[in-house]
């Protein structure tokens, strides 16, 4: 009699995660005062997180961060979307960070990270950055005032 033997290999998809937007760092200018908001897209499997890092800290739900003169920086974290693409079968990621109110020193780098933890191969990760320059725009003031106020 013979016996037949069956082995099975349980092959698990993977795909590294890869920010789609923006593809290269991106320069933004600002109005004092006003609000901005970076978005980031991204995608691999399983879904990545996507993270945002600003002076040096990671961004949680809502934030306030001080810059290095104790001033604060206030900002909110969009919720993150994943939706599954049928196509590729991987997942499409996004997520926005809104600061409001920006001031001439909140002129700075932000870091969007796109992160996930990989069966054997740990945590890898994908990043772009945004720079942000903030201009100090008080219309109401004549332009020699707002050169004083403005320059420190």
């Amino acid at each position: 009699m013979y016996m037949q033997s069956h082995y099975y290999m349980l092959c698990e998809f993977i795909a590294l995660p890869n920010v789609l937007f923006p593809t290269e760092s991106q320069q933004f200018t600002a109005n004092e005062l006003s609000d901005i908001t970076f978005s980031c897209v991204a995608t691999g499997f399983p879904a990545p997180f996507i993270s945002f890092l600003i002076k040096g800290e990671t961004l949680n739900q809502t934030s306030i961060i001080m810059d290095s003169e104790g001033s604060s920086i206030n900002g909110r974290l969009s919720d993150q979307i994943e939706i599954l693409n049928t196509t590729t079968g991987r997942y499409d990621v996004s997520r926005m960070f809104t600061l409001f109110g920006v001031r001439e020193e909140d002129t700075t780098d932000i870091v969007c990270i796109a992160s996930a933890s990989l069966p054997g191969l740990g945590v890898r990760s994908d990043n772009t950055s945004f720079s942000l320059n903030v201009n100090c725009k008080l219309p109401s003031l004549t332009n020699e005032i707002s050169a004083i106020v403005c320059s420190k």
